[in-house]
C-alpha cells in the first residue's frame, strides 16, 4: 500500500452516506488492530465462541491487538461510524457469515472497498441461512 493509499484510508473521507456530507468524525483515537472481529451479537452461542476465540488469541499472541465490535465502545454512539473508523485502521477483517445479517455484510461490503482483506468464517453446524448461502455460492 502506498502512502498515498493509506493517507485515503486515514483521513475522514470528503462524503459519507450516512451523514449526507462530509464525514464527521476524527480519526485521531480510531483504534488500531491485527484484526477485526465482526459478527452479529445473535445468536449468542456463535458470539459467545467468537468473543472466547479472541480472548484466547489475545493471550496467545503478545504484542498484538485484537479487537471485536464489542470493544469499540460502541454504546450510545451510532454503530457504523465506530466500525468504519476500526476498519480504516486494521490489517484484516474476521467476519461470521453464519447468519445473513444485513449491518454485517454492508461492513464486510465497506471493507472490500477500503481493500481491507476479509475473512469469512461460518459455523457448518447451524442451520438458519444454509439454503441462502447454498443458493448464492451456485
Amino acid at each position: 500500500m502506498t502512502s498515498f493509499q493509506f493517507s485515503l484510508l486515514t483521513t475522514p473521507p470528503p462524503f459519507c452516506e450516512y451523514s449526507a456530507g462530509p464525514c464527521d468524525q476524527t480519526f485521531e483515537s480510531a483504534p488500531r488492530s491485527e484484526a477485526l472481529f465482526l459478527y452479529p451479537s445473535d445468536p449468542k452461542i456463535i458470539a459467545s465462541t467468537i468473543e472466547e476465540a479472541v480472548r484466547q488469541l489475545r493471550g496467545a499472541v503478545a504484542g498484538k491487538k485484537w479487537l471485536t465490535w464489542r470493544d469499540l465502545g460502541v454504546s450510545g454512539q451510532i454503530i457504523f461510524c465506530q466500525v468504519c473508523k476500526a476498519l480504516r485502521f486494521t490489517g484484516l477483517v474476521v467476519a461470521d457469515v453464519t447468519t445473513l445479517n444485513f449491518n454485517l455484510l454492508f461492513e464486510i461490503g465497506c471493507a472490500i472497498g477500503l481493500r481491507i482483506p476479509v475473512m469469512p468464517i461460518r459455523d457448518t453446524s447451524f442451520l438458519k441461512d444454509e439454503k441462502v448461502l447454498a443458493n448464492s455460492v451456485s
